[in-house]
Order: structure tokens, then sequence, then C-alpha cells
């Protein structure tokens, strides 16, 4: 059962997070550089999501919109989720982001920055925390990106799931060494939860998570197959 705790705790698990390294951390909407509400790059009809399509084409040389659009999703959800499991694998909590508290700007160096107010959070057993996180992840966050990104590009919402699996199971094997959760538990309890079912499997051979969908990354120039990619080979190889 998931117990309220509350905001001074969690920020003090946020900023224990983030020495694991800067994916891991949260950060908070202040300073001098403005960040805009969340919200509106979740909206259908907005420039936001426009514009970061556009950078992240620029930044890989060209390429098609459904590859821009998997790159600025893939960017956004690992940035999301990263510190959410940091809080959840080293400190048994997990905070909450409700849209209307998050905040976000192109990065530095990449190709988007989020930001968190304090918020409260839960605390409890570690698989419940993660269903929770995949809940809320999905419901609150994932939903209103993919429309915004449908209603721009044509992509298929199952590479998408595969992109949200991807970059949760990613942070639970980076997190493990800092952590006493065996990372494949974690992931397997998580690909169970009914909003990433279908998104992939977990083997004991490397790759240990090999997702359904491809995230099309070998279609940027110059690009390759990732690590949990379910192609054998680079279908572009020698063209």
């Amino acid at each position: 059962m998931l117990m309220p705790m509350p905001a001074s705790e969690i920020s003090r698990a946020r900023k224990l997070s983030a020495s694991k390294g800067m994916f891991f951390g949260l950060t908070h909407p202040r300073g001098e550089q403005p960040w805009t509400p969340i919200s509106r790059l979740y909206r259908v009809d907005g420039d936001h999501v426009r514009n970061l399509l556009t950078a992240a084409r620029a930044a890989v040389g060209g390429g098609e919109d459904r590859v821009a659009a998997s790159l600025v999703f893939q960017g956004v959800v690992s940035r999301l989720v990263s510190p959410m499991l940091a809080c959840v694998m080293l400190h048994g909590c997990l905070p909450r982001v409700p849209v209307s508290r998050m905040y976000f700007r192109p990065g530095d160096g990449e190709l988007v920055t989020l930001a968190a107010e304090e918020t409260d959070g839960y605390t409890g057993p570690v698989l419940e925390l993660m269903d929770e996180l995949v809940s809320t992840v999905c419901d609150d966050h994932v939903a209103p990106l993919t429309q915004a990104l449908l209603a721009q590009v044509s992509i298929s919402s199952k590479l998408l799931r595969g992109n949200t699996a991807a970059a949760l199971v990613s942070g639970m094997r980076l997190l493990s060494q800092h952590s006493g959760h065996d990372w494949r538990e974690l992931a397997d309890h998580a690909l169970r939860h009914p909003r990433l079912e279908g998104a992939g499997w977990l083997q004991r051979k490397e790759p240990g998570f090999v997702r359904y969908s491809c995230c099309l990354y070998y279609r940027v120039p110059n690009g390759g197959l990732c690590g949990d990619c379910s192609l054998t080979h680079n279908p572009l190889a020698g063209c």
C-alpha cells in the first residue's frame, strides 16, 4: 500500500538521486533562462513540438519526420522517467509529477531539459511504486505527448510505446549498480503493466531487453542499431 510522503522528504530524495549523475536529476524551474509549462509541449496545435522536431532533424543532419519524432519522444520520456526511477530504486519513494507542476526548455547539448516544482509523493513497496510510476508517466505525459506528435507526424504509437519501455529498462539497468534491487525483476514487473504490454521482452543473454518495435535510429544519417533493437541487421547497410 502506498503512503503519502511530504514534499520535504521527496525533495531530499530528488537531490540525492541527482548526485548519481545529471541524467537522474530533475531540476527546479529557477534561473535566468525561461521555462515553459510542459502542457504547451503537449498541445496538438502548438508550435513547441514542431520546434523540437526541427531541432531533432538539425541535430542528426536531416532525415525523416518520423525519425525526428521518435528522437523527441525518447528525449522527453527518458528525462522524465530516469529521476523518478532513481527515487524509487534508491530511496523507496516516488515524486508526483503532474503536468501542472512541470516545465521544459531546449537543452544545452541535448534536445530538451525538464524541470519540476517541489511536490509531495509516495512511499511504499518498490513494485507498487513501479506500478504508480508507469501509470503516471503513461497517462499524464506519454499519452498527450503521443497525441501532439501524431498531430504533426505519421508514426506508430506502438513504436512510441517501445520507446517508453526502452527508457524505463535502460534507467533500471544504470541504477542497478547503485541499488540492491534486481533490475530484471523490476523490468519484468513494469513490462507486465497494461500500458506497456507488448512493448518488449527480457532474456538472460545480452541484450537483456529486446523491444518488439524499432526506434528508427538506423535511419539517421550514419546511424545504426540500438542494443535493444528488434532488428538483427541494419536494413540500410550497404545502401
